[in-house]
């Protein structure tokens, strides 16, 4: 999905140009990609800590093991 922008950016460096020459809201979408990868990593990491912490506090109910869910 980036590399588009990145390539276009490489052109209107190489020619003198920039970037927003040739895509005038380039700094905008690429803000916008930027800012959905970085929400789908916070929602990845909440998901494996919510995930790790339901499952310790079920062994820690189950068997008293909490630091490695696994034991």
């Amino acid at each position: 999905v980036i590399l588009p922008f990145l390539v276009t950016n490489l052109v209107g460096l190489v020619s003198g140009f920039g970037g927003e020459k040739f895509m005038p809201l380039m700094a905008s979408s690429l803000g916008a990609v930027y800012s959905l990868l970085i929400l789908a990593l916070v929602m990845v990491l909440l998901g494996f800590v919510l995930t790790y912490f339901v499952s310790a506090t079920y062994v820690k109910i189950k068997r008293g093991y909490i630091l490695n869910p696994l034991l």
